[in-house]
């Protein structure tokens, strides 16, 4: 099962964390595992590269199925809409595909 973590600060994602493969396919072959994938790896370009953020803490170990973008510098509305945008991406993908997929939404600020 794919976990993701969703930090949330007054009702916008500043944080998510995904962890584990889904196991609903074989690796490299897993549709769960590449759309999710594809929505953060595309959320770290959208920071870094178009809107080229440097407040942009990413971490990842793609074979362990680990990656994590969290904003940490002042609010900003480009980034909050990437931000959530793949956070609803993310909550989609586990309302179709709930025994595969789950999300945990904590508050940012106890946290992180």
């Amino acid at each position: 099962m794919t976990e993701v973590l969703l930090g949330i600060r007054k009702g916008q994602t500043r944080f998510i964390e995904i962890n584990g493969h889904a196991g609903f396919a074989e690796k490299g072959e897993d549709i769960i595992c590449a759309g999710i994938s594809a929505v953060i790896q595309s959320l770290e370009i959208g920071l870094t590269e178009v809107l080229g953020h440097s407040d942009v803490k990413i971490r990842k170990d793609p074979e362990g199925g680990f990656m994590s973008v969290g904003l940490y510098g002042p609010e900003e509305k480009c980034a909050a809409v990437l931000m959530e945008t793949a956070a609803q991406s993310l909550r989609a993908i586990a309302k179709s595909y709930p025994s595969y997929v789950r999300i945990t939404e904590v508050d940012y600020n106890e946290v992180f």
